[in-house]
């Protein structure tokens, strides 16, 4: 039987003395071709890299909430809310949800609620520090997602107030040595309310898309929601998670929401103008497919911008694969010969193409060893560009290992398969007759050629768009003016004495101006309803909760009306509404003025707030770019202050902060000063643009390398194959710019090709990712010009040098020689 099983090899020409003579082959054929096999070797080892490199973050992007425990039976509760106009998307609920549903459906089997706990001050021992990663979380925290306790009674933590749960890291900041013996350990938090560690809970892991580093129960929430929040439907605060007892039974919950909306939410809202819908989103969906949800507090990543990677590793790896069948094929001639010789001393179609495919397989696993080794190195600079913690463990992973297994075989045949099979099939009469047996594969060629191109073109002009875009978000008007602006927390013990804190800043030459507001554009942004009292109907707007020196401060524009005097009576009855909500209401900005509002305050009873519209301020950005401005009233309510906002003059920043710091801590010296610039809350949101810029960058010059590499190859090749020509010509009197011309001509025609194919399918996918952007860059012609002249000028530079030396050379050398 073994000896039958050798004898099957053996027929295949895979013998040990076959296999010895095949590497002997590659070795002595690389050896004469050096150039060449470092050309084909570096391609293929950056395509890999690159392949390799864009596989851990795609990996690690999908893989996102698929450790949990029946995973695909959890799902996170958003609402859907539809407007005349259009249809907003919200992932945070109502806080009486929870409770209304619960035990109510059978087919539910938990519930989950979490609320991010803010901006938080931490008192342990002698340390006091701000902490800015928490959540209140009810009690099945833990039952819902997998994430490691190291001591403590988790569930048992949740269920009862003024319970704490840490991390292991925060632990570790706060106790040092002793971090793993501080459950029962007791925490002020915010100088006012003391809770005791119940358990410590490991770090969430990066593919978690909940981001904490303690955990308040649930309960405690319950003494600080008044009561109007625990009856609110058109408050969202909390975010809920359902857990069912079969994922199939989806649709049927969804069902049974939309019949609750009908009978408790769209009698509230529909005299708002909009009606609500219940869905639900798996949580393995939430990291990729939320970026149309509004005020989420998710890790969100993006599904364009993996599908987008996807593809580009894609195509860096058929574009190494192109390298190599260009200079295989150039080859050709030689190779065919001895292939020819071959078959006529008796080897079968079979073993020929084994030969080739195994002079591959060698040569793309050596690339692959160097590819890995690429990746490893550069894996710290990747993960800055990505802001993630990418591992590359190849023996830990099995899936890593057989995608990479993947990658070799496919690499493999792509790169050694057209050459192994085509050359295999010529008859030995054809090529150890004709001088050339490489005419077939000329077709080939020019069409890998403009492969490469094109896609070196696509991804030179995305990069370009993508870059004009993100610095159009970055430097957009915004309505308002956003630097140079510090932003100061305010706490209730400075409310009291907020009026002499301004006027101390104030004393300060560097300090132009100082406003305090509840929201700021950037920031949080309360929703609420005014009542309009010509339309007698109620408007869902945005809402700021100011002083007088709100809109200066900011640099806003009053476009009709004035801005507030300063006057009891504006503080008390006046409203200034942006372009957007006096379209909403029916107004123009001229005869909005004088206007009646109606506002139900936000204190104990049935208290109102109505006076007339004394402003229309110019529509400013106060969110991301992604969606268009939306209808904002601006009023003043000195009882809900959140913000201090400081415009500083440019010059002596540094001491200007240290006065602001020196004149804030005189009136509250029980906290760390803390202070932030308002553009840098704008920058968070285009932190994934700004990455996936990054990236794309990084990738389009490896994909252009790759490219270049193979066009100096096949430029050197051809040169070498033209020699004869060329010297024909010279000798007929051709001049050295008429052979630069001609050969300038051919890669020039293929360059055009190239843009024929690249230049549309851009710009429609250019347009369709643009179509995400509320505001966005019209593409223009000086992109797609500017791309196409990098590819001209690649092109030309990677083939003047042998062009001009082979113009060069005495054709009466290169003749005698043929």
């Amino acid at each position: 039987m073994l000896k039958g099983y050798f004898y099957r090899w053996h027929v295949l020409g895979l013998s040990i003395g076959m296999i010895r003579n095949h590497l002997k082959i590659l070795f002595r054929t690389s050896l004469r071709d050096l150039g060449f096999t470092l050309i084909n070797i570096l391609g293929l080892m950056l395509g890999i890299a690159s392949c390799i490199a864009i596989t851990l973050f795609v990996k690690e992007e999908l893989s996102y909430d698929t450790f949990h425990n029946d995973y695909d039976k959890i799902f996170r509760v958003y609402t859907e809310r539809t407007y005349s106009d259009r249809v907003v998307y919200g992932a945070p609920l109502p806080v009486p949800f929870a409770n209304e549903i619960n035990n109510i459906y059978s087919e539910v089997s938990s519930i989950l609620e979490v609320r991010p706990a803010g901006k938080r001050l931490f008192k342990i021992a002698d340390k006091l520090i701000y902490e800015h990663s928490g959540m209140y979380a009810s009690e099945d925290f833990f039952e819902f997602f997998n994430l490691g306790v190291i001591s403590g009674e988790v569930k048992k933590s949740l269920s009862q107030p003024d319970n704490l749960i840490i991390t292991e890291s925060m632990a570790k900041k706060y106790f040092g040595a002793n971090w793993s013996n501080v459950v029962n350990e007791e925490v002020v938090i915010d100088n006012s309310h003391t809770y005791r560690i119940t358990a410590i809970v490991k770090d969430p892991p990066s593919n978690f898309h909940l981001k904490f580093d303690y955990l308040i129960s649930r309960p405690t929430l319950n003494k600080y929601l008044s009561d109007r929040d625990k009856q609110n439907w058109l408050s969202p605060r909390h975010y809920v998670y359902l857990r069912l007892n079969k994922a199939s039974d989806r649709r049927q919950v969804e069902d049974y929401l939309s019949e609750l909306t009908d009978k408790v939410v769209d009698p509230k809202s529909a005299d708002l103008g909009y009606t609500y819908e219940y869905l639900l989103q798996p949580v393995k969906d939430i990291h990729l497919h939320s970026n149309d949800l509004r005020y989420d507090i998710a890790e969100k990543g993006n599904v364009i911008y993996v599908k987008g990677l996807t593809a580009i590793a894609a195509l860096i790896l058929l574009l190494a694969c192109a390298n190599f069948i260009n200079l295989s094929t150039a080859r050709a001639s030689k190779r065919a010969k001895e292939v020819g010789l071959r078959k006529v001393s008796g080897a079968s179609r079979t073993q020929i193409i084994i030969q080739f495919l195994s002079e591959s397989f060698v040569l793309v696993v050596l690339a692959m060893i160097l590819g890995a080794l690429l990746v490893e190195i550069s894996l710290p600079f990747y993960n800055t560009l990505l802001n993630e913690s990418l591992e590359f463990t190849i023996l830990q992973d099995n899936s890593l290992l057989f995608i990479l297994c993947g990658i070799l075989m496919t690499t493999s045949i792509l790169s050694g398969g057209y050459t192994a099979f085509y050359i295999s099939s010529i008859k030995p009469a054809r090529v150890l007759k004709e001088s050339n047996s490489s005419k077939g594969f000329n077709r080939l060629r020019r069409v890998l050629v403009v492969f490469q191109l094109s896609i070196s073109l696509m991804l030179i002009l995305g990069s370009i768009i993508l870059y004009n875009q993100i610095d159009y978000l970055k430097n957009k008007d915004l309505g308002f003016n956003k630097n140079e602006i510090v932003v100061l927390p305010v706490y209730s013990d400075v409310k009291s004495q907020l009026n002499a804190l301004k006027n101390q800043l104030l004393k300060s030459a560097n300090i132009e101006s100082v406003t305090a507001s509840y929201g700021l554009p950037g920031s949080f942004i309360q929703g609420d309803n005014v009542f309009v009292e010509s339309a007698n109907s109620e408007l869902p707007v945005k809402m700021y909760l100011v002083d007088n020196e709100f809109i200066e401060t900011l640099g806003m524009e009053i476009v009709s009306g004035r801005n507030f005097n300063g006057t009891k009576a504006d503080e008390q009855f006046g409203f200034i509404a942006n372009e957007k909500a006096i379209e909403m209401m029916g107004f123009t900005p001229e005869t909005a003025i004088g206007q009646n509002l109606e506002w139900n305050m936000w204190i104990a009873g049935d208290t109102t707030k109505k006076g007339p519209i004394i402003g229309v301020v110019k529509d400013f950005n106060y969110g991301s770019l992604h969606q268009a401005v939306e209808p904002v009233i601006i009023h003043q309510f000195k009882q809900e202050i959140s913000h201090l906002a400081i415009k500083i003059k440019s010059a002596n920043i540094d001491r200007t902060l240290d006065f602001i710091e020196s004149t804030y801590s005189e009136i509250d010296n029980n906290r760390p000063f803390s202070y932030s610039f308002l553009d840098e809350y704008f920058d968070r949101f285009y932190k994934n643009e700004q990455s996936f810029s990054s990236v794309l960058q990084v990738f389009t010059f490896l994909v252009i390398l790759v490219a270049t590499l193979g066009l100096l190859g096949l430029a050197a090749y051809s040169m070498v194959s033209r020699r004869k020509e060329i010297g024909i010509r010279k000798v007929h009197g051709a001049t050295v710019q008429n052979i630069i011309k001609l050969i300038h001509s051919d890669i020039f025609r293929l360059t055009i090709y190239s843009t024929i194919v690249a230049i549309p399918i851009t710009i429609y996918l250019a347009n369709q990712w643009l179509e995400n952007y509320a505001y966005r860059v019209s593409i223009g012609w000086q992109p797609i010009i500017a791309s196409i002249s990098i590819i001209i000028i690649i092109t030309s530079l990677t083939v003047i040098y042998f062009s001009t030396k082979a113009a060069l050379t005495n054709p009466a050398t290169v003749l005698r020689n043929e």
